[in-house]
C-alpha cells in the first residue's frame, strides 16, 4: 500500500496525539448489579428512569480509570 501511495504522488498527513494529566472516571453498580445480565439490563433501565424522578435504589460507585496520565500516541500504532 505504501508502494502505490508513492507511485501516485499523494502523502498522507500523520498525527501524532499527546495528552497530560487525563483522568477517566465511570459510575457503575456495585455487587450483583454489575454483571450484565438481562435481569440486570432491565433493573439498571428502571433505575435510570426513577432516577430522573430523583428516585435512587441502587448503589453506584465512581471508579477511577484512567488517573493523572500522561502520553503520546505516534503515527501508525
Amino acid at each position: 500500500m505504501q508502494d502505490e501511495k508513492k507511485l501516485i504522488g499523494v502523502t498522507l498527513p500523520t498525527i501524532e496525539v499527546r495528552f497530560e494529566n487525563l483522568t477517566v472516571k465511570a459510575t457503575c453498580y456495585v455487587g450483583n448489579r454489575a454483571i450484565p445480565t438481562l435481569t440486570n439490563t432491565a433493573r439498571n433501565i428502571a433505575d435510570r428512569v426513577l432516577g430522573f424522578l430523583g428516585i435512587g435504589l441502587s448503589k453506584r460507585r465512581k471508579l477511577a480509570i484512567l488517573s493523572d496520565v500522561s502520553g503520546m500516541i505516534k503515527p501508525s500504532r
